[in-house]
Parts: C-alpha cells; sequence; structure tokens
C-alpha cells in the first residue's frame, strides 16, 4: 500500500517534471521566434530608413531618372506577360491544328478502307454473279 502511495508521488511528480520542461521548452521556443521577429522588423526599418534618406538626398534630375526606369521596367514586365499569352495563344493553336489535321487524316483513312471495303464487296458479288456456276441451265 506504501508503495503504491510512493509510486503514485513518483508518476505525479515525472508528470510535472515534463509538463513544466515541456512549458519551459515552448517559452524557449517563443522567445527565439520573437528575437527573430524583432531582427527582421529592424533590418527593415534600416533599409527604409535608408531609403528615406536617399530620396531626400538625390536632386530632380535623380529621382527623374529613378522613376523613368521604374516605368520602363513596368512596361517590360507588361511585355514579357502579353508576350507569354501570346506565346501561349501560338502553342494552343497548332496543338488544335495538329489534333484536328490528325482527326481529318484518320477520317479520310476510315473513308478510304470503307471505299475499299465496298468495291471489295461488289467486285465479289460481281464475279459470283459472274461465275459460269451461277449460269444456269444452259440450252
Amino acid at each position: 500500500m506504501a508503495q503504491r502511495s510512493l509510486d503514485r508521488r513518483a508518476e505525479e511528480t515525472e508528470e510535472q517534471n515534463n509538463s513544466r520542461l515541456s512549458v519551459m521548452a515552448q517559452r524557449g521556443q517563443d522567445r527565439k521566434v520573437e528575437e527573430i521577429e524583432e531582427k527582421i522588423n529592424s533590418r527593415l526599418s534600416d533599409m527604409a530608413q535608408r531609403g528615406h534618406e536617399r530620396r531626400a538626398e538625390e536632386t530632380e534630375g535623380q529621382r527623374n531618372s529613378r522613376l523613368s526606369a521604374m516605368v520602363q521596367h513596368a512596361r517590360e514586365r507588361r511585355l514579357n506577360v502579353i508576350e507569354g499569352q501570346n506565346h501561349h495563344q501560338i502553342q494552343t493553336f497548332y496543338v488544335a491544328r495538329t489534333v484536328l489535321y490528325s482527326l481529318f487524316i484518320s477520317e479520310i483513312m476510315l473513308g478510304m478502307c470503307l471505299i475499299t471495303s465496298l468495291l471489295l464487296s461488289a467486285r465479289k458479288r460481281r464475279i459470283i454473279r459472274d461465275s459460269p456456276c451461277n449460269a444456269g441451265p444452259r440450252m
């Protein structure tokens, strides 16, 4: 009986230790995530600050040049998108044309087979009809 009580206390203590260690590990992970987020935010803030300082120092001509480059880059991106769409449409057209051409050839071949079959059938009938065995009684 006393041993069971000690075992229960040992189990509870072990569960409490595991729970405490789990909580500590979670807090450690949370701290690391916070530190990483703080570093990222600090770097982004520094980058934004440097950008503001550069823009404050740039002349009107430099600003116009930078904006012109941005506009040109946007135009090029749009053209690339349009070219990509055109390329896709051209590919789709050629695939459709190839499929339709294949179907057309298949239909022609099927028609030729049908005509050949009909001609052979007619030829067989003519041969049988014109056969001396089918001539009927001779007079």
